[in-house]
């Protein structure tokens, strides 16, 4: 489910996973800046199933 807002809670994989491989590619993580802009995902929130 799509969260508009909040931050992902860590697990305990995050703590033995290389750091090469917790960090996003640098396209992806572009990408994730723009997908966090609540007022861009903000009008099609409903179709993807968002919780505010």
């Amino acid at each position: 489910m799509l969260r508009l807002q909040g931050v992902q809670a860590e697990c305990l994989f995050d703590q033995v996973l290389p750091e090469e491989v917790r960090e996003l590619p640098e396209d992806l993580a572009r990408l994730d800046v723009i997908l966090s802009d609540a007022e861009l995902v903000r009008p099609r929130a409903g179709e993807l199933g968002a919780s505010p």
